[in-house]
């Protein structure tokens, strides 16, 4: 025969390490075979010869985690913990439901549950919280070098923002891409399951306070549906949001002049906004909109990496220039290594606001008047309160489907400066097919009226325009952001 293991091994050791390892334990014999078969159907025969046997008298209590099962318990597993199927009275605990981790529940033993099997999106493959998953995915972003200029501040979610997950292209409900923009405080990201699907919207997503919108996941457009050709997306009106990788715009891609007449991002009030990676497409109206009429008209905005192509209207940042002056508000706004190829629009500046633009690519226009950057309002006072005023650095415009001018101002009456912006460059913008009018003002020019040349109150580096058109048409738009994997 094969002898036994180890002689007065634990009531734990003999069940969990087997191996032969056996006890006597108030006259009855425990053990494990040598080979960790069930004893009971392997069909052998057992013997255990024991001498001087002495029989210790009873306790009075027991000692619940020694290892030994004493008196009135039930079990003794070596320890007093609950919840592991021997409680810590020793006594036999029911079984714990199974938790079955990807359902979207959290269950017992789950530390999260977003509805996938995934690693890498903060809750791991098996339901545990990945914490530096988390902290470098929101690091990548609020310590990100291009959350720069005018909209530096903006923090959306925040690092203790909550993780949540886009797990379907329902217009409404739960895990619906509304349900998470419209809950502040939310870090929504997609499922990576939806990559390549679209989700039609049936109204407006009005985007609450706080909100980080990261699209790096996934690859999801979002667009009306066709019976609301005319429907604005997205809605900022609260502040504070950050914006990246998102692509939106009609699946349809009809012909402008019969297609969706719809501004599809509209950040009308609020401040401090970040928007990196937007990329869109075939829209009649403005394809983004910065600013509103209301004397709470958005300011505090940065634009980085957007692309628009296929479109009428590229970029519009307007305010009621009264109403903001009233209101001591001056929408600020800078727009940097973007792709602008629309029609119109790319971009135009009206109203009281002062925008910064450098190291953007403006090119194939559609043959408007409007369609090139434009800084234009109503009558002035020639002070710069009530009137837009542009800094336009380093950029490239190419107009070479039209042949119109690449930089100007908009003027509708005599004198000229009556009825316009200001436009001021640093002498670096490089032209093609056009140049810029009477009205733009290069470094050392003199400018009538009280408007002083803008400087940027925060630092920024320009590349030399000459390489400003490779780098825009290869890292604007989603496919230009770096997708990392949260490991």
């Amino acid at each position: 025969g094969v002898k036994f293991g180890i002689r007065g091994a634990s009531e734990k050791a003999i069940r969990n390490q087997g191996g032969g390892r056996y006890a006597l334990r108030n006259g009855v014999l425990l053990f494990s075979t040598p080979d960790n078969t069930d004893p009971r159907k392997n069909g052998r025969l057992y013997t255990y010869k024991a001498q001087n046997i002495v029989t210790p008298p009873p306790t009075s209590s027991s000692t619940c985690g020694n290892g030994i099962v004493e008196l009135d318990e039930q079990c003794d597993d070596g320890n007093t913990r609950d919840g592991d199927g021997c409680s810590g009275a020793c006594q036999a605990e029911s079984p714990s439901p199974t938790a079955v981790c990807g359902n979207g529940r959290q269950e017992v033993g789950e530390q999260c549950d977003d509805s996938n099997t995934q690693n890498g999106d903060g809750c791991s493959s098996v339901c545990l919280i990945e914490q530096a998953g988390i902290k470098d995915r929101k690091a990548s972003l609020l310590q990100s070098p291009w959350k720069m200029g005018y909209g530096a501040n903006a923090t959306g979610a925040g690092y203790n923002g909550k993780i949540y997950t886009v797990t379907n292209t329902n217009d409404s409900g739960p895990g619906s891409l509304r349900e998470g923009l419209e809950t502040a405080g939310n870090w929504v990201i997609y499922d990576k399951d939806l990559d390549g699907k679209t989700i039609f919207l049936n109204k407006s997503i009005y985007i609450a306070k706080n909100i980080t919108w990261d699209g790096r996941d996934a690859l999801v457009r979002v667009a009306p549906e066709r019976s609301k050709p005319q429907l604005t997306l997205f809605r900022f009106q609260k502040g504070n949001a950050i914006v990246h990788r998102i692509y939106y715009g009609p699946v349809d891609n009809v012909s402008l002049a019969t297609s969706n007449r719809f501004t599809g991002m509209s950040v009308t009030q609020g401040q401090d906004y970040w928007f990196d990676h937007v990329e869109t497409t075939h829209h009649d109206d403005d394809s983004f909109g910065i600013g509103s009429e209301s004397t709470n008209s958005a300011i505090n905005v940065t634009v980085t990496h957007y692309k628009v192509q296929d479109s009428s209207k590229g970029l519009l940042v307007s305010q009621d220039k009264a109403k903001q002056q009233n209101a001591g508000r001056v929408g600020k706004v800078t727009v940097a290594y973007s792709s602008f190829s629309a029609k119109c629009r790319n971009f135009r500046v009206s109203g009281g606001n002062w925008v910064h633009g450098f190291n953007n690519y403006a090119h194939a226009f559609g043959g408007d008047t409007c369609g090139n950057v434009a800084g234009h309002g109503n009558k002035s006072n020639r002070d710069g309160t009530d009137t837009p005023v542009l800094l336009a650095e380093s950029n490239v415009y190419d107009d070479s489907n039209d042949g119109l001018a690449g930089l100007f101002t908009k003027v509708t009456t005599n004198p000229p400066f009556d009825n316009q912006g200001y436009v001021f460059t640093d002498g670096k913008n490089i032209y093609l097919n056009g140049g810029p009018n009477n009205y733009v003002f290069k470094p050392g020019d003199n400018v009538p009226g009280n408007v002083k040349r803008p400087v940027p109150p925060y630092s920024y580096s320009k590349m030399d325009a000459s390489q400003v058109r490779n780098y825009v048409l290869k890292n604007a738009g989603v496919n230009g952001a770096n997708i990392p994997a949260f490991k």
